[in-house]
């Protein structure tokens, strides 16, 4: 029996790609492969999980791509004898990839390059594929942006109801912890009391209440903060401060200055998961989209390599884990502030609740059960 043979194009942080090419100067004259494999053993967001699991079911041949990796991409044209326009290198490359592969499914867990036009030209040059997936991670409900897909994936349950409604076949795919990581950072002991690694962006239905916890519990407790998007792009810190200045949101104004100055700076890959690893207490708030539903990926980055996390209550939370003894939850910034006094205080406690997380996200939450269990989706 012949395997499916799947494509997936991701697209990586800009400023995490920048990292990889200045730590290692050589890289981009390295060969396509090896410039893949060093991406990927840093474990970014999904990394190759999708490729490594479902190729271990022996069903199928999965092909990755970083669509917005430059010295990547160019190498792999390079040593292909692909020709490109330079001016439009990224899809003229990407295009003759997914050629090359010739998929019968294409997964497109990318919404800043892949577009409902690009995904046309895909359908259009690959007449094999018959099924097109998209995933909406963050709540953006466009169902413009992703016409000409099959089936989308998300992991939060109401933006998949927007979907629904607007004619599209839907499926729930939550995140999940690649078990593979803990074998890559240390576990043995902490450096942190209190942790938060990951985005504050003060857009519209961005990390506003992200902020008003971070700052509530900034101001009563030592803390250790690494906020991405938060840290070199001062002109947007300041239209954002003028805006809540306007708002009479003064509070909001000083966690921005206070966060601003304790932050150190972006974590990406394995530096993240270890950051979370030395924590004794980790915080996360979803973004404002999510609503009353969880499910953002730090859930499981956290408890997966043995966090005690503390995270904003959900409707749903009690279907995912154990409140107050798998995770700890809270339903406002001050409840947060001090349920993380009471873990500092009850250090037995807070111990005993890391390893109760740890546990249940390794028994139930590996990318390994999620794709297994998303076999019957695929092959329908």
């Amino acid at each position: 029996m012949s395997k499916v043979r799947l494509f997936k194009v991701a697209s990586f942080y800009p400023e995490y790609l920048d990292r990889l090419y200045k730590l290692d100067p050589g890289l981009s004259d390295k060969p396509y492969v090896q410039q893949y494999e060093k991406m990927m053993e840093q474990g970014i967001g999904w990394a190759d999980y999708w490729k490594i699991n479902l190729e271990k079911t022996g069903q199928f041949l999965v092909e990755l791509v970083i669509i917005n990796n430059e010295f990547a991409q160019k190498k792999w044209a390079h040593e292909n004898n692909v020709s490109y326009n330079n001016q439009n290198w990224l899809e003229e490359i990407f295009l003759a990839q997914v050629s090359a592969f010739d998929p019968e499914i294409f997964f497109a867990n990318d919404y800043v390059y892949v577009n409902a036009a690009l995904r046309k030209k895909v359908k259009k040059q690959c007449p094999a594929i018959k099924k097109v997936i998209g995933w909406d991670g963050i709540g953006m409900c466009d169902a413009k942006r992703f016409e000409g897909c099959d089936l989308m994936l998300s992991g939060g349950e109401h933006f998949l109801k927007y979907y629904a409604a607007n004619g599209f076949k839907t499926h729930l795919f939550q995140f999940a912890f690649e078990q593979t990581i803990l074998s890559k950072i240390d576990t043995a002991f902490k450096k942190y009391d209190i942790s938060f690694v990951g985005s504050l962006t003060l857009r519209n239905n961005g990390h506003h209440n992200r902020l008003r916890v971070l700052g509530e519990v900034a101001r009563k407790h030592k803390v250790d903060y690494w906020l991405a998007s938060f840290d070199d792009n001062k002109p947007y810190l300041i239209k954002n401060i003028l805006l809540k200045l306007k708002q009479g949101k003064w509070q909001d104004v000083q966690d921005i200055f206070h966060l601003w100055r304790i932050n150190k700076g972006n974590l990406f890959g394995l530096e993240m998961y270890q950051a979370l690893a030395y924590s004794n207490i980790t915080l996360n708030s979803h973004i404002d989209t999510a609503l009353n539903y969880g499910g953002n990926i730090r859930l499981w980055e956290a408890t997966g390599v043995g966090a005690c996390l503390v995270t904003d209550w959900k409707q749903n939370m009690d279907s995912l884990f154990v409140p107050d003894e798998e995770v700890v939850v809270y339903k406002t910034p001050q409840e947060c502030a001090d349920k993380v006094q009471y873990l500092l205080n009850n250090p037995d406690k807070m111990n005993a609740i890391a390893l109760a997380g740890q546990r249940r996200t390794l028994n139930d939450y590996t990318y390994e059960k999620r794709l297994a269990d998303m076999l019957p989706v695929l092959l329908m």
